[in-house]
């Protein structure tokens, strides 16, 4: 199915921006395309040996009085993968990108975002033959798990220091959180792609943060995450 676009009156960009490059992000591919372009270039990284994994840990629970959480048991797989940066600037800053699609809506950013992280999987299993981070059933199951998304490397430090996104909506609130109104612009250009906390013995079972629960409202109401 396809994806909508942000239409140029609700989604623009700064006068300011260079002419050239307001012109690709204002006439993008179609979204399904830039998925398939940065999944490509994810493999390309891969065989490159140029994803960095690693096994994170998760530091606390948010209820202490659940006794199914035990300290140090929830793990989950972290990928930062790199794409050339005209395909980065699409996918975080076009208006059929990764922000577009949440900016439409809760349930179109989530498609987006859950169709991304399954083509970005074969990369990440790629690389972790080379690596041997975990064992590849378990880095399947955290991918696969419900939470798993990505963003920017750097959070805030990967956005611009301009306010050169118009997104209406976000830019009407007052005042707009920073990345509603910020590019997402990084040397070099990488995603962060965080898979889902599972228990490493019994990955059926997962945990997410509690402060992490409204991302996708939060991204859909106010550009941030």
């Amino acid at each position: 199915m396809k994806y909508s676009s942000v239409s140029e009156s609700e989604w623009n960009y700064a006068a300011t921006l260079d002419k050239g490059r307001m012109a690709v992000l204002i006439n993008p591919p179609e979204a399904d395309e830039i998925i398939s372009l940065v999944a490509s270039q994810a493999l390309e990284a891969a065989a490159q040996d140029k994803i960095c994994l690693k096994w994170q840990v998760a530091e606390f629970a948010t209820n202490d009085s659940d006794t199914n959480f035990k300290a140090n048991t929830y793990f989950r797989i972290e990928a930062k993968i790199p794409v050339i940066p005209e395909s980065f600037d699409l996918l975080f800053n076009g208006r059929n990108g990764y922000r577009a699609q949440y900016y439409i809506s809760v349930a179109e950013g989530e498609r987006f975002n859950k169709e991304l992280v399954a083509n970005l999987t074969p990369a990440i299993c790629r690389q972790n033959e080379v690596t041997n981070v975990a064992l590849q059933s378990t880095v399947q199951a955290s991918l696969n798990g419900k939470d798993s998304k990505i963003w920017v490397v750097g959070d805030a430090k990967g956005f611009s220091e301009q306010e050169e996104l118009i997104a209406k909506r976000w830019n009407e609130r007052n005042p707009p959180a920073f990345f509603s109104t910020r590019l997402a612009l990084i040397t070099p250009p990488q995603m962060h792609l965080k898979g889902t906390f599972i228990c490493e013995n019994d990955s059926p079972n997962c945990w997410i943060d509690e402060s992490k629960m409204t991302r996708s409202c939060d991204l859909h109401h106010k550009g941030s995450a």
